[in-house]
């Protein structure tokens, strides 16, 4: 059987594509079912097809196909999460926004999500953004921004358990910065996230 050129640029991406699904690439969870994945990569990869049918003009690599289904999946499994929440309370000098140093939107976003279980969602103008998990502050990760590496301004995030919050970040690729008790009687610690941003954690 001889492929058409068609046929040729689908099977080059079989092989690579394969090991992503078999979660082979650093940094990806879980891949979507199948007919999730295939409705992606129609979105990621068909609607670049030219007007006279060549196969592709722009041939994404598998890292950018990973990172979008990445993305897509927390998206997913989060969207039902806040349908029954109610929206944020309004106020004058409320703390709403945040914009977060990424050196990687899709890992900042499986990282906050895995330690914090913020919710990721897509914006209408397929930007990145988060809620937290009471949807009282909103933010975005910005890769055009260096890591706020030094202590100035500090977030601190609160935590039911700190002792296991810190281990889930340590499992998740952040690094503890200060331990608990150095700033006793409260219940705080300072960590990195893989970017390398300092936030501190609080239990109540």
């Amino acid at each position: 059987m001889v492929l058409t050129q068609k046929g040729r640029n689908l099977a080059s991406f079989i092989k690579p594509l394969s090991s992503c699904i078999l979660g082979k690439v650093p940094h990806i969870i879980p891949i979507p079912p199948p007919r999730f994945l295939y409705k992606r990569l129609y979105t990621v990869l068909f609607d670049k097809i030219c007007v006279d049918h060549c196969f592709l003009t722009w041939k994404p690599t598998v890292s950018e196909i990973c990172y979008e289904l990445q993305l897509q999946q927390l998206e997913s499994q989060n969207s039902k999460k806040m349908e029954n929440q109610e929206h944020p309370t309004f106020g004058n000098g409320k703390i709403c926004y945040l914009e977060l140093p990424s050196r990687n939107i899709a890992e900042s976003a499986s990282f906050y999500n895995a330690v914090f279980n913020w919710n990721i969602r897509q914006r209408s103008d397929e930007t990145w953004a988060f809620d937290d998990i009471v949807n009282e502050v909103s933010g975005t990760w910005r890769t055009d921004r260096q890591p706020a590496v030094e202590l100035g301004l500090l977030v601190y995030i609160m935590v039911d358990d700190i002792e296991i919050s810190m281990q889930a970040v340590v499992d998740n690729g952040g690094t503890i910065t200060q331990p608990v008790g150095l700033e006793a009687p409260e219940l705080t610690a300072r960590f990195k996230d893989p970017t390398g941003n300092i936030l501190g954690l609080f239990q109540q």
